[in-house]
This record gives C-alpha cells, sequence and structure tokens, in this order.
C-alpha cells in the first residue's frame, strides 16, 4: 500500500532521506542545523536549535524532547519524560491507545525509548543525548528525538503537523475534549403536523404552541441539570410568543429576521437534563431554531441540530425555510439541496389539504440554481423566466409540498409560493455560496494600523468562508511590501528591512507584487501561517528602516498548494492591510499595570511601577463595569509617546484556564457591534496624533475615533496617557487566572484575578427523599449562581409552604443539632432542643421563637400560624417565620427533616421548662422544593412546581 509522506516524515525528504521502517541500534553525534520555530495553532511555542543525526544510516532532524512536551501541552494533553527508563508518557484523556498504536507504521518496533498513551506502548525509537546549543555552558546533555516518528504520534492524537526548513514545525489542533457535554437533537411536540425537518416543518395553528427541547448530557450520556441552554431563533421580526415551564422568556438577543441576528431565549435544563420552550404566533411565520450549551469543543460552541417551526392561521399558507444562505453543491457533496415546503392550512378545522396543487414561483434569479429530487439530481432549470420560473406540486396528507432547489456555483433566487388563492406572505431568498474555503477575514483591522519603527506589529484576524463559518487548519500566505514616503503604489522594491517575525527569527519579505494568485504558495512568496481551530490566524511584522514609514500587507488563501483570493474570480487578497510606521523620540522600553489611572501615572511620570498584579478580586460572570485594570507603555518613567508625538501602541492580553477580556476601555466584548465574545485574547490599538488619542480598536474593531467622532457604548476617554488603556479580566467560572499583557517581543506584565462566586440566583436539582413517621432524613440543597458555580458560605431564605407542612420539622443544619441554651426564672436549662417547625400547631404554640446558630441558621417568627397565602423573599406572608440559612465552604446546605416524633423544648403553658415529643403525621404527605428569582428554597404542597423545580420528600 503506498503512503503518501506528510509533515516531518516529509521533512526528512528535504534533508535528503527517508526515516527508516526498521530500527538500529543508537548510534551517537548530532549536528547543528540552525534555530527553527516550533508553532502550535498560529502561535510561536520556543525556537529551539534543530539538530540532525543518523538513524539506521539515515541523516533525520531531531528536536529535544522538552519542546514536544511543550506542544502537547498546548493541544490539550500532557507528557512526562523518565531518563531513567528512558519512557516517554503521553497523558491523553478521551483517546483510545490501541487505536493510536495501530495508525502508526512498522508497529511497535524496537529502540532505546519507549513512548506510551495511556499507559499503552505504542512505540519503540531510538533516542539520542546531546547538550542543547541553546543551554547554558554549564548545562548537562538533554534527550533529542527523531522528529519523523513524533509527527507520526502528533498525527494519531488528531493533531496536523507540517515542517520546513525555512518555517519550522507547525502544529495545528486541539485534543478531544471528552468531558464537554453535548446537545441532543431538538425534539418537537405540540404542532399540528409536520416533524420538524426542513422538508416536513412542525406547524402549529390557531396560535398553539409548539414546544422545542433539547436533552444537554456529559460525556457519558448522564443528564446535566441546571445548566441554562440558549435557543436561537430566526425568520422574522415578528418574533414569537415565547415560554418555559409555564413562565414568560424574554428575548436577549437580536431582531431575529436572520441567522446573523438570531433571537435568543435562555431556558435551564431540569434533572432529566431537558431545557425546553414554547412558542406561538398568530400570525403566518416561519422560523428556524438551534439550541447552544455554554460549552466549547474544541473551540466550536456545543449546538444541537437545527428544527424548522412554522405558524398559520385556518385558510393560509405558509413557507419554509426562511431566507438563509446555504454552501452550493460539489462534486463530492450535495450540500447545497435545499428542500422548500409549502403548508397549506384549510379554513375549516378537519378539512383535508392533502392533494391541493401548489405552485412555486421564482424572481430575482443569479447563477444557475436548478429543480432537482431530494437526492441533488438535475430536474430543470430555473431562471426567473417563462416556462421555468414555476413549478406546481400537489400536496401530502399533511398538507405540505415540497420541491428541491440546488446549485452547483454562487446563486440567488427569490421564492414564492400559492396555492387556492392563498400566498405565502413573505418572499423568502436562498442563496447559494461557497463553504469550507477561505473567502474572507473578520474581526480584523480595517483602517490602517500604526505603530513605531523597530516595534513589532501583530495582525489577527478570522478567516472565514462564504457562508461567514470559520475555516480552521486552512493555509493563508502573507506578502507585503514597505514603502517610502507615500510610494504606496511599490514603483520599487522592498527595503529588505521589513519583515515577518517567528520567534527570534525574522525574514525579509521578498518582493513579488500584488498579482500572485495562482503561483505555488511558498516562502518565496512571504509567509504560510495556518489557521486555528476557530480559523484564527495571526502574523507579526517589523519594520526597521526609519526611511520607510508605510507597508502593505496581503492575505491570500491557499488551495491545493496554491494561491487564490477570494470570491468567485479568486484575483484579489483576502484583505490587504495598510501599516505607518513612525520615528518617535524616545523608546517604549516599560510596561505597567495599575488599579488606578493616578497610580499608573501621577505627575507625569509612572507611580507605583507594577509590572504585576495579585490578589484582585472579581465576580464571576459579572459586570463589565467591574475594576478596570489600567495599562501604559513608559520610556523609563516617562508615559510613552511623548506629549506631542503621532503614532500607535499594541497591546495583547491574553488569559489562562477559562478567563476572557470582558472589556477595553469599558465596552464590552459580548459579541456584539462587530466585536469578539468574550475573547481569551484580544489585541488592542491605541493610536494618538499629537499627543492625543485618535483611535482603539479591538481586534481590528474601532472602539473610539477622533476624526469621525464615534465611539461604541460603554466607551471611556479617562486614560492616565495617550498610549495607555484599560480592561476588564472576566471569567464564568470560580477560578484563580492569570492575564498577560504584552507589547512588543519583550515587555508584558501579569494580572491575577481571583473569581469568586456571585450572588445565589439557583439551586441544584435532585434533591428528594422519603421518610417515614417518627423517622429523620438529610437533604443537601447547593446554592448556585447565574452561572451554576457554587457558592461557599452563600445564605438564602427557606420559605415554608402555605399553610405549613404538617408535622415537619428540620432538627439540623449542616450537621448542628438545632440546639440552645435555655433559661427559666434564675435557673439555666443548659443546651436543649429547639428544631424549627415548618407548620402551626398546638405542639408549637409555646417552643423557642428564634435560634441562631453561627455558619447555619438564623430564624425567628417561630411556632406562629403560617399563613395560606404563599411567602416571597420580598414580601413575607403574615405570620410565617423567617429562616435563613447559610452554606458551607462548598456552597452545601444540609437540611435534616424529622417527621415528627422529635423533642422540643416548651418556653411556656403547662409543661413549660420541659422537653416534649412533637406529634407524628397521620397520613401521608410530600413537599415540594424549588428556587425564586434570589436563589431561596421555595416549599409547596399540592402539585409539583412547573418551573426551578429541584426535588420533593414524602413522609
Amino acid at each position: 500500500m503506498k503512503r503518501a509522506l506528510t509533515g516531518i516524515a516529509a521533512a526528512a525528504v528535504v534533508l535528503g532521506t527517508a526515516a527508516p521502517m526498521a530500527f538500529a541500534a543508537t548510534s551517537s553525534g548530532l549536528t547543528k542545523a540552525g534555530q527553527l520555530p516550533i508553532v502550535v495553532n498560529g502561535s510561536v511555542l520556543s525556537n529551539p536549535y534543530e539538530m540532525t543525526g543518523k538513524d539506521s544510516g539515515n541523516t533525520t532532524a531531531y528536536f529535544p524532547v522538552y519542546y514536544f512536551d511543550q506542544a502537547l501541552t498546548k493541544i490539550g494533553y500532557t507528557a512526562s519524560w523518565d531518563g531513567v527508563t528512558h519512557t516517554w508518557a503521553i497523558t491523553a484523556p478521551g483517546v483510545d491507545a490501541s487505536t493510536v498504536a495501530s495508525s502508526i507504521s512498522g508497529g511497535v518496533g524496537t529502540g532505546n525509548t519507549t513512548i506510551t498513551v495511556n499507559g499503552t506502548v505504542v512505540k519503540k525509537i531510538n533516542t539520542k543525548a546531546a547538550k542543547d546549543p541553546a543551554a547554558s555552558k554549564s548545562a548537562a546533555a538533554t534527550t533529542y528525538f527523531p522528529a519523523y516518528y513524533i509527527d507520526e504520534i502528533f498525527n494519531s492524537l488528531g493533531a496536523n503537523v507540517s515542517f520546513s526548513g525555512q518555517t519550522g514545525l507547525k502544529i495545528t489542533g486541539n485534543a478531544t475534549n471528552v468531558n464537554t457535554p453535548s446537545l441532543g437533537d431538538i425534539t418537537l411536540s405540540g404542532q399540528s403536523l409536520g416533524s420538524g425537518t426542513s422538508s416536513a416543518p412542525a406547524v402549529g395553528t390557531n396560535g398553539a404552541s409548539v414546544t422545542a427541547s433539547t436533552t444537554l448530557t456529559d460525556a457519558n450520556g448522564n443528564p446535566v441539570a441546571g445548566i441554562n441552554v440558549t435557543f436561537n431563533v430566526w425568520g422574522s421580526t415578528d418574533l414569537p410568543n415565547v415560554t418555559s415551564n409555564g413562565l414568560s422568556v424574554s428575548n436577549t438577543g437580536g431582531a431575529g429576521d436572520t441567522e446573523s441576528d438570531q433571537a435568543q431565549y435562555v431556558a435551564t435544563t431540569n434533572a432529566s437534563g431537558v431545557a425546553s420552550i414554547s412558542l406561538s404566533n398568530g400570525g403566518n411565520e416561519a422560523y428556524t431554531i438551534q439550541a447552544q450549551a455554554p460549552y466549547n469543543s474544541n473551540g466550536v460552541t456545543v449546538t444541537s441540530s437545527k428544527a424548522y417551526v412554522d405558524f398559520g392561521q385556518p385558510g393560509s399558507l405558509v413557507l419554509s425555510p426562511v431566507s438563509t444562505s446555504f454552501g452550493y453543491s460539489s462534486a463530492s457533496s450535495e450540500t447545497g439541496v435545499v428542500p422548500v415546503t409549502a403548508t397549506v392550512i384549510p379554513t375549516t378545522a378537519g378539512t383535508s389539504a392533502s392533494n391541493v396543487p401548489v405552485t412555486f414561483s421564482f424572481s430575482s434569479v443569479s447563477g444557475t440554481p436548478f429543480i432537482s429530487n431530494s437526492a441533488g439530481s438535475y430536474l430543470q432549470p430555473v431562471d426567473g423566466t417563462a416556462p421555468d420560473n414555476t413549478v406546481t406540486v400537489n400536496t401530502d396528507a399533511n398538507g405540505q409540498a415540497t420541491i428541491y432547489v440546488n446549485a452547483t456555483n454562487s446563486a440567488a433566487l427569490t421564492v414564492q409560493a400559492s396555492a387556492n388563492n392563498l400566498t405565502n406572505s413573505s418572499s423568502n431568498t436562498l442563496t447559494w455560496k461557497q463553504s469550507g474555503v477561505a473567502d474572507k477575514i473578520v474581526n480584523t483591522p480595517t483602517s490602517a494600523v500604526s505603530d513605531n519603527v523597530g516595534t513589532p506589529v501583530t495582525i489577527s484576524g478570522t478567516v472565514e468562508d462564504q457562508m461567514g463559518n470559520p475555516v480552521a487548519n486552512s493555509q493563508v500566505l502573507v506578502s507585503g511590501y514597505d514603502y517610502e514616503g507615500t510610494n504606496a503604489a511599490q514603483t520599487s522594491p522592498n527595503s529588505g528591512d521589513f519583515s515577518y517575525v517567528n520567534g527570534s527569527t525574522s525574514t525579509a519579505f521578498p518582493y513579488v507584487g500584488r498579482s500572485i494568485a495562482g503561483a505555488n504558495a511558498s516562502s518565496s512568496f512571504g509567509d504560510v501561517v495556518t489557521t486555528g481551530a476557530n480559523g484564527q490566524f495571526s502574523v507579526e511584522v517589523n519594520e526597521t528602516d526609519q526611511s520607510y514609514t508605510g507597508a502593505v500587507l496581503d492575505v491570500w488563501a491557499v488551495q491545493n498548494g496554491q494561491i487564490v483570493g477570494a470570491g468567485d474570480s479568486g484575483s484579489s487578497p483576502l484583505q490587504s492591510y495598510t501599516l505607518n510606521f513612525e520615528n518617535n523620540t524616545g523608546t517604549l522600553n516599560q510596561l505597567y499595570v495599575d488599579t488606578t489611572a493616578a497610580g499608573l501615572v501621577s505627575s507625569g511620570t509612572a507611580n507605583d511601577k507594577d509590572t504585576s498584579l495579585t490578589g484582585l478580586s472579581y465576580q464571576e460572570g459579572g459586570s463589565t463595569t467591574q475594576a478596570p485594570v489600567f495599562v501604559g507603555g513608559f520610556a523609563g518613567s516617562t508615559p510613552y509617546p511623548g506629549s506631542s508625538q503621532s503614532g500607535s501602541v499594541q497591546y495583547t492580553v491574553t488569559s489562562n484556564n477559562k478567563g476572557y477580556v470582558a472589556a477595553i476601555d469599558g465596552v464590552a466584548l459580548n459579541g456584539t457591534q462587530a466585536l469578539p465574545n468574550n475573547p481569551a485574547s484580544a489585541i488592542v490599538d491605541v493610536s494618538y496624533s499629537s499627543g492625543a488619542v485618535s483611535e482603539v480598536t479591538v481586534d481590528g474593531t474601532p472602539i473610539y475615533d477622533a476624526a469621525t467622532s464615534t465611539s461604541l457604548s460603554g466607551y471611556s476617554t479617562g486614560h492616565p496617557t495617550v498610549g495607555a488603556f484599560t480592561f476588564v479580566p472576566g471569567d464564568n467560572n470560580v477560578e484563580n487566572d492569570t492575564f498577560t499583557v504584552s507589547t512588543g517581543s519583550t515587555l508584558s506584565d501579569t494580572v491575577g484575578a481571583n473569581f469568586i462566586a456571585g450572588v445565589p440566583a439557583e439551586l441544584a436539582s435532585g434533591v428528594s427523599g422519603t421518610i417515614g413517621s417518627g423517622q429523620q432524613t438529610t437533604l443537601t440543597f447547593t446554592v448556585e449562581d447565574s452561572n451554576g458555580n457554587p457558592i461557599p458560605y452563600g445564605t438564602v431564605k427557606l420559605l415554608p409552604p402555605a399553610g405549613g407542612a404538617s408535622d415537619l420539622w428540620i432538627t439540623a443544619v449542616n450537621e448542628q443539632t438545632l440546639v440552645q441554651n435555655e433559661y427559666g426564672t434564675s435557673i439555666s436549662y443548659g443546651a436543649e432542643p429547639t428544631p424549627v417547625p415548618l407548620y402551626s400547631g398546638t405542639d408549637t404554640a409555646n417552643i423557642a421563637s428564634s435560634i441562631y446558630l453561627n455558619g447555619a441558621i438564623g430564624a425567628s417568627g417561630l411556632g406562629g400560624t403560617i399563613d395560606e397565602t404563599p411567602a416571597t423573599s420580598s414580601a413575607p406572608a403574615s405570620g410565617t417565620p423567617s429562616i435563613t440559612l447559610t452554606a458551607d465552604e462548598n456552597g452545601k446546605i444540609a437540611l435534616t427533616f424529622t417527621a415528627g416524633g422529635n423533642g422540643v423544648w416548651n418556653t411556656g403553658g403547662a409543661n413549660a421548662d420541659t422537653v416534649q415529643t412533637a406529634a407524628t403525621p397521620s397520613a401521608s404527605n410530600t413537599v415540594y422544593f424549588s428556587y425564586d428569582a434570589d436563589g431561596n428554597i421555595v416549599m409547596t404542597t399540592g402539585d409539583a412546581p412547573t418551573s426551578n423545580y429541584v426535588g420533593s420528600l414524602v413522609y
């Protein structure tokens, strides 16, 4: 069987040989070949020396094992090297080691070094020991691995590896996140007809509701409860009425007319992991629905399948899908086949709508779309003119008629449908575009980028196809040139000092012009960059010639090894960038951070001179208006730039763990206004002119522009100096994060942010129990914030049911038995039982009216009549006791419930100053637990709650 050489295997050919299939004994001797970068997911990880040496008589490339450890960590795995046993142990959660072993050519083989995955031996190779040229003179020898075999290991773990003697080793990919939950397909109920597919939309009539549900499960298929799931809905600005568990749900998203401006409705998963919303509309509308969970798998948001829901009134016709875009078909895939379905709703209920002729008509046709069968095969053309502008199909038993429209290139058309003098209420436009192929760059600078001569500039963006989907693991080529003065047309060659930077290596851009489409992509045209899992790329460039004050970068797609541009013609780059370089006096050689503007800059000098901040406290998932961090560059202790200078300073803010950049200069990074949504990293360009801020951009999107006097909502002008900015750290989890702020290639500061839980908002589900008369059980409630994070030492109220829960007591909280010292006249009786009754009766009339135990409970008004009106935290019912509970360090409240028969101290009456026995229930009772908007424990009897239900107790 023939096997293509890829990655480092191909590099061995470049070096003159292919790596052997068999293994020989170790031979000594490695030769230094020069430094090459190791790039992981677009970021330079290290710049080690490549060594060359013999393996079974063949020359191949070697790198230190340490750098491979680093690379594995970056893609989500870990590795450890045991120099005694010569074992390289890789830990890869969710990876089947036997599959890895079977995918490596030559089997396990032999050698002095063993490679294991999750404890299973997958390969043996020969390694060599040599001193790393980058190490100190006193450093010991380190272990070098032959790169060819590591290529196979990385590929078998799901990564993609490429190597060249010019650009080094590039690795792209991420570990399979086996711990990421998944959403099941959306299921629909309540509709009059249709299943909810694109060819059979679910239809609700006469204003009836249709319920859409999805199930969130973990990697083992277990339901995940208490998680907010967002249902994206689009198709019309006439949005549906939406409820969840009987409560109205508001739209938290966009207008809803297009897929790019979806309306959003949030519902919480129940104990079975199911989240659902019910939709209704009294008109004639069609919607597409897709659910998403607050998780990412390999950088991609976890989503459900799409479902199609129509609403119509008697005597109407509804057309689906709504106006949207599709990828066009190719010889290998019929992805462009679009079912267009018209649903006829009869005027009189019970009247058949089957076998009704429906005429589909087409207009505004561009390209060459055509009518096909469901498999995509050509049936007839569609050109918008007779006779090819109509198709008639009879309805099925459900009153639905479907045609299939296809396209094999860029195309568009508008479709309408009519039947029995009925016409759909809107014209639906279908568009076909190329998918999966790089066509444009978003989240990237669109105006000139300014910086100083000698200061590296990072240009980044997200590569998308024509559909607007990120294109992951694809290559782009970056070409560029610089010019003197205003010579932007490039009538003379480059200075040779405009370079792209990989690690510590700068490579001058070659002089290639701007018409390079169709050429074979290689480093002779510029820097070849691979996009990450989200389609992101970045390139660092630098200008060092002070007479060349301008530069242009062009970014091209690479397809099948050739340079191609945007659009169907492919003759123009995906994106072009203009760079302006300034010759400023002074040198940017310091970077400081502070929690206040005055702390960063005081009287024109650096005040506290902090290069790191620690212990900052933030509420997780909290407001983007939380305390900002101030960041500024300095020339020594003087703010940079000077008061009369012009130019730009570029900063990068990066978080670890699950942190993100919540806001820049007061502007929330929440996915609106063309800004990124909670990005783990953000590039901030602060431009200035004559000592005043002229523009601030985030990932290329301007948030402030002095020239047009525009700024985005929330923008704050309170900069302590013109080159500074502020950012707000964010995280939706309770953890400690480190944010790194950098500028240039050598300056960086760190900010330690500790994220604490938010305010109580909900309770974890799954709290249930059963006890007999006179027995007790302990139920544990977890107090959580709105993101499902437990709140250590959080306090909530317990609201007894209206009228009380007969003969039910709380006798302990958080394992503290409810007792307190009781006193008579001139006498102390010591610690006596003072449980909390959840009802009123003869045996509660003379009990202690209050109790307080630190870290557990504070209650008052005990023993009195409990009002028949349900209590709320904001409006307690008359006579209802006030019961406040405190969670432990894990956010848990353990309540011990006793069904009567317990001892209780009497403070008055005939049995004053004695312990009496509480009555026991005479019949079976059930109480239900739910929570309100403040996360309080709400007890009810009768029917189970329809929302925020967490469990029950039968006693």
